[in-house]
């Protein structure tokens, strides 16, 4: 649930007041460099597995499905409409009828 407060509090920080951006950036984000962006509509799994570095900028409507660890490195610009998933679901009808899910980092 803390992902969801976070993700909606960056969603709706006025794009123009870069403290109080910044500031939700770095309270949903796991790790955080320099200068980051993330412009709305953003959303996540959890956002404590994020990292980014310095210079990072996620443009819109980006997903990240972190349920495990995501790192990026510095300079890292992510066009719009981007999904990154570590997410995965069984490819054997057992494993589809068991509902079982798979993280990679």
């Amino acid at each position: 649930m803390a992902a969801i407060a976070g993700y909606k509090r960056l969603n709706s920080v006025d794009a123009s007041d870069k403290e109080a951006l910044d500031e939700a950036i770095r309270n949903l984000f796991g790790k955080v460099g320099k200068e980051p962006l993330v412009t709305p509509i953003f959303n996540c799994d959890s956002g404590a597995n994020v990292g980014v570095g310095d210079n990072f900028l996620a443009n819109y409507n980006v997903t990240i499905l972190d349920m495990v660890k995501v790192t990026m490195g510095n300079d890292v610009l992510i066009g719009p409409n981007t999904m990154i998933s570590t997410l995965n679901h069984p490819i054997t009808p057992k494993g589809r009828h068991d509902h079982l899910g798979i993280a990679y980092p």
